[in-house]
């Protein structure tokens, strides 16, 4: 008996305890848990007005964010872990095109915050962030190439949300919950967590960030191209976020952006979940120049993500869907009168999730089939889905059509391609 316990016992430490999208998993999900806390606290002592705008604010920042990082640290990542790990330096296109294309975005994103909100300050503030969230982003991801997640989980995940809840606590201590006063508190922590992110991945992998300058050698039109397509293909989320919370404001009113935002924050468990095993498992995922990427490889890898994923999926679906009253009172008691809608979000969210591992397998791999046709068409859709109601569409069904219209899309295009594969 007490061998079957500790063979029991060693199986559960490999494949799971050691397992890294375990792992991430877990981080992520404690790490999410402490934004969720910060998007209750908001909710709470903020204004409806204040908390739309907030949530306007926060969508166009990852909006921002998301096409500033442009996907290079995934365009980049084969490289990145041999340059890193074998000459303790960050790949120079990795940083000289970031820094780039953050500048060029910043050009449209500047004016484009001027006009939204009416201020020049709020501007400054969200060009500040974006830099901040970019140098995050990308020294988390880069930090897995020697298959660890735990820097990535500590630096995007505790660091950065702990130092938000210090800022936003200060300035609640002070009485301030306005709008102004939150992106302020916002940004210095974005700031102060992106320092913070350097040190840490300098410290672990004795980086000199010193020799750094940016060349036209180094810079890549065709990369900038290929970056940007797997960005489109990508940008579903925090396109669907941002319009959402916008557009959202313009048809239906602050109300339901407030609502919309909460809405947003339960599906965006599925989606923590979801990716957080999905990155954990990355430098799997990415196939070496010697393996084939046929349908053989693909349902290998799909069904290894399925594996850790579909237990804690179906578990979050069924609890969303039977305690919706209990969650909502709990957690944003000013929205109760919406709970019905958390049956909404566990079957979105449960679709979302099916189908996320095997589009990821796709653009982890650039294999994305037929990208230029079919990123016409999947903008073609969620364009028909922003100006439905303007014919009186159901603002419900509208918010969470638009929140599941790309992973479909895309789930059908990765399904398709693998049914004509004879590999």
């Amino acid at each position: 008996m007490a061998r079957i316990i500790n063979k029991a016992g060693v199986i559960i430490r490999q494949r799971v305890v050691q397992n890294l999208g375990f792992q991430n998993l877990v981080g992520k999900s404690l790490g999410k848990g402490i934004f969720f806390l910060i998007q209750m606290l908001l909710a709470y002592y903020m204004s409806i007005e204040g908390f739309a705008n907030y949530a306007i604010f926060w969508s166009l920042l990852r909006l921002y964010t998301f096409f500033g990082s442009n996907n290079f640290y995934i365009l980049y990542f084969k490289e990145a872990r041999k340059t890193i790990l074998n000459e303790s330096r960050l790949p120079e296109k990795l940083i000289d095109n970031s820094i780039i294309t953050y500048i060029a975005f910043s050009v449209l994103f500047f004016p484009a915050t001027v006009l939204l909100f009416n201020s020049f300050y709020t501007a400054i503030l969200l060009t500040l962030s974006a830099a901040g969230l970019i140098i995050i982003r990308i020294i988390a991801e880069v930090s897995k190439v020697d298959n660890s997640v735990r820097l990535s989980i500590f630096l995007e995940d505790f660091i950065l949300n702990l130092i938000i809840i210090l800022f936003l606590f200060i300035a609640m201590t002070l009485h301030s919950s306005s709008f102004d006063s939150v992106v302020l508190a916002i940004t210095s922590s974005l700031v102060i967590a992106s320092l913070i992110s350097l040190l840490a991945f300098k410290k672990k992998f004795n980086v000199s960030f010193s020799q750094i300058r940016i060349l036209r050698s180094h810079l890549s039109y065709d990369d900038f191209k290929m970056g940007f397509r797997y960005t489109l293909l990508r940008s579903g989320e925090v396109i669907y976020n941002f319009a959402v919370r916008y557009l959202g404001k313009i048809f239906f009113g602050v109300l339901f952006v407030s609502y919309a935002h909460v809405m947003i924050q339960f599906f965006n468990i599925f989606s923590i979940l979801t990716l957080a095993v999905i990155s954990g498992l990355q430098s799997k995922i990415v196939l070496h120049r010697a393996t084939h990427f046929t349908k053989k490889v693909v349902k290998k890898i799909y069904l290894s993500i399925i594996y850790i994923l579909s237990p804690v999926i179906i578990v979050a679906a069924l609890i969303f869907g039977v305690l919706n009253e209990d969650l909502i009172r709990w957690t944003f008691p000013k929205f109760e009168e919406f709970s019905h809608l958390l049956w909404w979000v566990a079957i979105t969210g449960f679709i979302f999730s099916i189908f996320q591992p095997l589009i990821y397998i796709f653009i982890y791999n650039n294999k994305f089939p037929r990208i230029n046709r079919f990123l016409i068409i999947q903008y073609l859709s969620l364009l028909i889905l922003i100006v439905l109601p303007i014919f009186k569409l159901n603002q419900n069904i509208w918010l969470f059509g638009i929140m599941i219209i790309f992973p479909l899309c895309q789930g059908i295009a990765c399904l398709a391609w693998l049914k004509k594969s004879r590999a």
